[in-house]
């Protein structure tokens, strides 16, 4: 059922093992701009996608950032929320003025997916066709405000939904009865696979660098220095990408 959605109606995901944290300070955005791939330097109600590599290149996280009044909030894969806010920590020096908490307790983080998923959300909350790639806005569902961010999905829409953790089941039980179905893991899998959608501790490790794994898009080539800059920017200035990630499909 849930494979059925996401390939053709609307499939609630629940990543509540996924990373959430805050970063706040005055000097957040420019220390964010010095540590990752892409242009962070985004007005409120704005998001993106960056990277953390390392001094090599190699990937250690990818980042989904929202861009809230008073900080950045980052979003990144399961069970990394440990491992990302040591390595922001490291690069945290004496003289930022920059913030680091976690949020995973405060808010629940679920994932809608599917070519009905933007329709579900315009009948429980309002229309959405109007918000760009990464954006993001807070709608009202079941009554509780709801941070909604637009994503790239699989093969088709996708939303980030972030609520307070106390008004999680009430907000999820809503867009069931409007029509989702549960996406459990293995489903969800599937259809990443089939739409060539890499992900954290499969596809994106530090054995590839963002360019090897598909994330060229978010590799800013005009913002300046940062970690691992140098390598990215002479393998593609020199054409030096040798591996690729690619789909096979057997004739069997």
């Amino acid at each position: 059922t849930g494979y059925q959605a996401g390939r053709s109606g609307a499939a609630l995901r629940d990543e509540g093992d996924h990373a959430r944290l805050w970063l706040g300070g005055e000097d957040r955005i420019a220390f964010l701009q010095r540590i990752s791939t892409n242009d962070v330097r985004l007005l409120p109600g704005q998001g993106t996608v960056t990277v953390l590599i390392s001094p090599t290149a190699r990937i250690q996280a990818v980042l989904t950032v929202l861009a809230m009044p008073a900080g950045l909030l980052l979003l990144a894969g399961p069970g990394q929320g440990p491992a990302i806010f040591n390595t922001l920590r490291t690069q945290i020096f004496f003289n930022d003025k920059v913030a680091l908490e976690g949020r995973g307790g405060a808010l629940a983080h679920f994932n809608l997916l599917g070519p009905q998923a933007a329709g579900l959300l315009a009948q429980v909350a309002g229309p959405v066709d109007d918000l760009p790639l990464f954006g993001w806005r807070t709608l009202a569902i079941a009554g509780v405000d709801v941070t909604v961010q637009r994503h790239e999905g699989l093969s088709s829409d996708g939303f980030t939904l972030l609520i307070p953790s106390p008004a999680a089941l009430a907000v999820t039980a809503a867009l069931l009865r409007a029509g989702a179905a549960p996406l459990h893991d293995d489903a969800y899998h599937v259809l990443r696979v089939e739409a060539g959608v890499p992900a954290p501790g499969f596809e994106l490790t530090e054995q590839v660098n963002p360019l090897e794994a598909g994330l060229r898009r978010f590799c800013n080539d005009h913002k300046g220095c940062y970690t691992g800059q140098e390598i990215i920017a002479r393998q593609v200035t020199y054409d030096k990408v040798t591996t690729h990630l690619v789909g096979l499909l057997p004739d069997g």
